[in-house]
C-alpha cells in the first residue's frame, strides 16, 4: 500500500536506491495500518502478510511520486505497447518515460497509455475520462524525445523528431479532434504578455496577451499563417496562406539578379488586401485591364464569363478608345482639335506572308442562341455625314469605299473592289441581296441620282470591260407555274439602252436547229391580235409601268398560239432600307417581244413568196382572158345564189369574201361584180400550182355567194383568185382539220 510521503522520507529513500539490493521504506507509526510506511522505490510487492516489504532495484516496475496521498508522477519502466486510436501503431517504445499530471486517476486508470514521449504532461481541464485527458488522435512514433501536452481533448508535442542518421528536426506540433468532431479547429499561437492590467482589453498587458502569429488549420492540407494579432473576435482567423493583419512587409534586401525582362507576371493587391498577380503591361488607372498569353501571342481585355474575372473586365465590360461611355464593344472616337491631327478614326494595315484567305477587316453578327430575335442587323454599317464643300468644286462622299489594287505581277483570277455575298440554308427569307444600293434625293438639290452605277475602263483593246455584269444561277422551270424565275437583270420602270444590244446567237451555241415553215407561221401571226393600251397605274404603279400610251399584244392571248413565247413573272415585295415592305408581292405574264423577230420575217418571206406567186397567177390569167375562153363549163356546183343588185348603190367595187376562214370542211365565197362582165373563180396551192375553176360565166351586176367544198384537200394554205374582165382579187384560205 502507498502512503503519504515526507521530505525526509524521499531523502531517505533517494540515499537507499544508490545501493544495491536495499529496503527502501520508511515507517511512520500510524500513517497506514498493517504498519506499512512510506516509500520510494519500486513497487515490487511479494507474498501478503509478509512484512517488511523488500525494493528491489532489478527488478521492471515504475517509479511513483505521491503527494497529500495522491499520485502525482510515475517514471516508467522498461514498456513497449500500443499507440493511437484502435492500436494504429503497435509496439511503441516508451522506456523511462515521465508522465506528471494533478488528475488521480491519469495513473490509475488502465484504458490510459500515457505517458506518450519522454516527458509527458496532462492537465483534467474540461474533462472527465483519462482517455480524454491523453488525447491520442494527434500521436506519431517520432513523438520521443520531447515533451507531450495533453487535455482539454487535445495534443501536442514538443521536441526532436528524427529524420534519418545525423538528422533531426525540431517539431512544434498540435493537434485537434477528427473531422467528425462538433468543436472548432484548434489553433497555435506565438504570444506576448506584460505585467497584467484589468483595463487593458487587447495587447500584452490584456488576459489574452499580444498575439504576434497565429497558426489555423484551414483544413487536413492548409494551414494558414497570420502574422499580427487575430485574437478579437471580429477579426477571425487568417484567410489566405500568409495573412498580414496590419503593417507593412519590407524588403531591406532586394535580389542582385539581372532584372527579368522575360518574365510577364506582376503582383497586384485586391480591395481586400490579398496578393494576386496579372500579366503585364499593367495599366495607369486600373488593375487587370489586359491578359498577356505569351504562349499564343494574345492581349486580350473583357473576354471572361461574367462572375468570373472578379473586379477585372468581363464579357459585360465595353472598350472606348476615346470615349468614356462607350456604347459598342469597341468604339474609337477622336474629335480633332488644336494640334491632335489624325488620319481617321481606325486603321487596320495586314502585310502578311502567308498565303490563303486573309482580312484586313472581319465583321461578324449573329443572335445568341436562345437569346432574342434580332430585327434588323449589318454587319457592316458606313455612315458618312456633311462631306462637301461650301461651294461647287471636287467633293466625294462614300458611305462604304472598297478597293481592290494590284501594281506587281501576279496573276489574279478576280480583283473585287466590293463584294457582298447572301447566303441561306434554312431560312424562310422574302429577299435575299448580295448587295442592295439605294441613293435617295429627299428634298435636295441633286444633279444626278443612282443607285448603282457601274463603270470600267480599260488601256488594252483585248481586255473584256463590264459596266455592270449580272448573272442569276440555279435551277429554273421555264413550263412551271412561275415560269422563268432566274433573271441576271430584273428593272421594274423605264429602261434605256445606249449603243447596240447583242444576244447569244451562236451555231455552237444551239442545237436541234430547224427551218421555220413560212406558211405555218403566217398562219399563226394571222391568229395574234394587235392592240392598244395604257398601263394601271392607279393600282399598280409601284411596278413603275409606262404611263405613255402603248402597242402590243395580250399574253394571255398570245400564250393561245405561241405558249414558248409568253413566261410567268413572280416579283417580290419590295422592301425599304428599314426592311419595312414598301409594296407587295405580285405575279403576271411577260412576253418575249424578242422572239417575235424570227416569226415576222418568216411571215414576210411568205408574203413576198405569196406576192410572187399571185403576179404569175395574174399573168396567167390575163393570156387565158386573152384568148377569150368562151367556156361555160366549169366546176361550179348547181344552186349557187346571186343577190340583186344593192338598191342603195353601196357596193361599187370589185370583192372577194371567204367565210369562215380558216376552213374546216365548207366554205363560202362571197364576191361582188359591179358591172357586167366576164367572171373566173379558181384555186390554187400555196406555191402557185392551180388546182381547177370553179365557176367562170358571163355575170350581170350583183352579189354572189359560191359553197366550196374543202374535205377532199389537205390541211394547209391556198389562194382564190376571182378574176372579172381582167381585173384580178386573190384571197388566201387556210384550211386546218377538224
Amino acid at each position: 500500500m502507498r502512503t503519504k510521503v515526507s521530505l525526509k522520507h524521499l531523502i531517505m529513500g533517494a540515499l537507499s536506491l544508490t545501493c544495491g539490493e536495499m529496503v527502501g521504506q520508511s515507517t511512520t507509526p500510524g500513517n497506514v495500518a498493517g504498519g506499512v510506511g512510506d516509500f520510494l522505490g519500486w513497487d515490487n510487492t511479494f507474498p501478503a502478510n509478509n512484512f517488511p516489504l523488500r525494493v528491489r532495484h532489478d527488478l521492471n516496475q515504475p517509479i511513483e511520486f505521491y503527494t497529500d496521498a495522491i499520485q502525482r508522477m510515475r517514471l516508467s519502466p522498461n514498456v513497449t505497447s500500443s499507440m493511437g486510436p484502435a492500436n494504429q501503431f503497435p509496439n511503441v517504445n516508451k522506456d523511462g518515460y515521465l508522465l506528471l499530471s494533478g488528475q488521480p486517476d491519469a495513473f490509475t486508470n488502465g484504458g490510459s497509455r500515457a505517458p506518450f514521449t519522454r516527458l509527458h504532461l496532462i492537465d483534467g481541464v474540461g474533462s472527465v475520462s483519462p482517455l480524454t485527458y491523453a488525447q491520442e488522435h494527434g500521436f506519431r512514433p517520432w513523438q520521443r524525445n520531447g515533451i507531450t501536452f495533453t487535455g482539454n481533448s487535445d495534443q501536442s508535442y514538443i521536441g526532436h523528431r528524427y529524420a534519418g542518421n545525423d538528422n533531426t528536426d525540431f517539431v512544434i506540433q498540435w493537434s485537434d479532434n477528427p473531422d467528425s468532431s462538433p468543436w472548432g479547429t484548434d489553433r497555435l499561437k506565438i504570444l506576448f504578455t506584460t505585467e497584467y492590467s484589468s483595463s487593458s482589453t487587447k495587447g500584452a498587458t490584456s488576459m489574452e496577451g499580444l498575439e504576434a502569429i497565429r497558426l489555423w488549420p484551414k483544413n487536413n492540407q492548409e494551414v494558414n499563417m497570420g502574422v499580427g494579432n487575430f485574437a478579437p473576435a471580429a477579426v477571425g482567423d487568417p484567410t489566405e496562406r500568409v495573412d498580414v493583419l496590419d503593417g507593412r512587409v519590407r524588403i531591406r534586401q532586394l535580389p542582385t539578379d539581372p532584372e527579368a525582362n522575360t518574365l510577364d507576371k506582376y503582383m497586384v493587391v485586391d480591395n481586400a488586401g490579398v496578393v494576386k498577380w496579372r500579366y503585364l503591361p499593367p495599366s495607369s488607372t486600373t488593375t487587370c485591364d489586359w491578359e498577356l498569353n505569351t504562349a499564343n501571342n494574345y492581349l486580350s481585355t473583357a473576354w471572361r464569363p461574367i462572375g468570373t474575372n472578379g473586379s477585372c473586365p468581363d464579357q459585360s465590360w465595353k472598350v472606348g478608345i476615346g470615349n468614356s461611355s462607350p456604347q459598342f464593344k469597341l468604339e474609337v472616337i477622336d474629335v480633332e482639335a488644336g494640334s491632335n491631327s489624325t488620319n481617321g478614326g481606325l486603321r487596320v494595315d495586314l502585310r502578311t506572308d502567308h498565303s490563303g484567305w486573309r482580312y484586313g477587316v472581319k465583321s461578324y453578327l449573329e443572335p445568341k442562341v436562345g437569346g432574342a430575335n434580332l430585327d434588323f442587323g449589318a454587319s457592316v454599317l458606313g455612315d458618312i455625314a456633311n462631306v462637301g464643300l461650301a461651294a461647287p468644286g471636287v467633293a466625294d462622299g462614300y458611305g462604304v469605299y472598297g478597293r481592290s489594287k494590284t501594281d506587281q505581277a501576279l496573276y489574279v483570277r478576280g480583283s473585287i473592289g466590293v463584294m457582298g455575298y447572301s447566303t441561306n440554308t434554312a431560312g424562310t427569307i422574302t429577299q435575299m441581296l448580295g448587295g442592295d444600293f439605294y441613293g435617295n434625293n429627299a428634298g435636295g438639290v441633286a444633279t444626278a441620282t443612282y443607285g448603282v452605277r457601274g463603270r470600267a475602263t480599260s488601256s488594252s483593246s483585248t481586255t473584256v470591260c463590264y459596266g455592270v455584269y449580272g448573272q442569276a444561277t440555279g435551277t429554273d422551270d421555264p413550263g412551271g407555274p412561275n415560269g422563268h424565275t432566274k433573271w441576271a437583270g430584273y428593272f421594274p420602270g423605264y429602261t434605256y439602252v445606249g449603243g447596240t444590244t447583242f444576244g447569244p446567237s451562236d451555231a455552237q451555241l444551239k442545237q436541234n436547229i430547224e427551218d421555220l415553215e413560212p406558211g405555218e407561221v403566217a398562219t399563226l401571226l394571222q391568229q395574234l391580235a394587235p392592240k392598244s393600251y395604257v398601263f394601271n397605274q392607279e393600282q399598280f404603279g409601284f411596278m413603275q409601268l409606262p404611263i405613255e400610251h402603248q402597242y402590243g399584244l395580250i399574253a394571255q392571248e398570245v400564250e393561245a398560239v405561241l405558249p414558248e413565247l409568253v413566261t410567268e413573272i413572280h416579283q417580290p415585295a419590295m422592301l425599304d432600307s428599314t426592311g419595312m415592305m414598301a409594296s407587295p408581292a405580285i405575279d403576271f405574264k411577260s412576253l418575249n417581244y424578242q422572239g417575235f423577230i424570227p416569226l415576222l420575217i418568216a411571215g414576210f418571206q411568205y408574203q413576198q413568196q405569196m406576192l410572187d406567186q399571185q403576179q404569175a397567177t395574174i399573168a396567167q390569167l390575163q393570156q387565158q382572158v386573152a384568148q377569150c375562153c368562151a367556156s361555160d363549163q366549169g366546176m361550179a356546183p348547181q344552186g349557187y345564189k346571186v343577190e340583186p343588185d344593192d338598191p342603195a348603190g353601196d357596193l361599187q367595187e370589185q370583192r372577194l369574201l371567204i367565210i369562215p376562214n380558216p376552213v374546216a370542211d365548207i366554205t363560202t365565197l362571197e364576191y361582188y361584180v359591179p358591172q357586167a362582165g366576164r367572171v373566173s373563180l379558181s384555186v390554187s396551192t400555196s406555191d402557185g400550182k392551180p388546182l381547177g375553176t370553179l365557176r367562170e360565166e358571163q355575170a350581170e351586176p350583183g352579189a354572189y355567194s359560191y359553197p366550196w367544198n374543202t374535205t377532199k384537200l389537205a390541211a394547209g394554205t391556198y389562194f382564190c383568185t376571182y378574176l372579172l374582165d381582167g381585173q384580178v382579187v386573190v384571197k388566201r384560205a387556210v384550211k386546218v382539220w377538224r
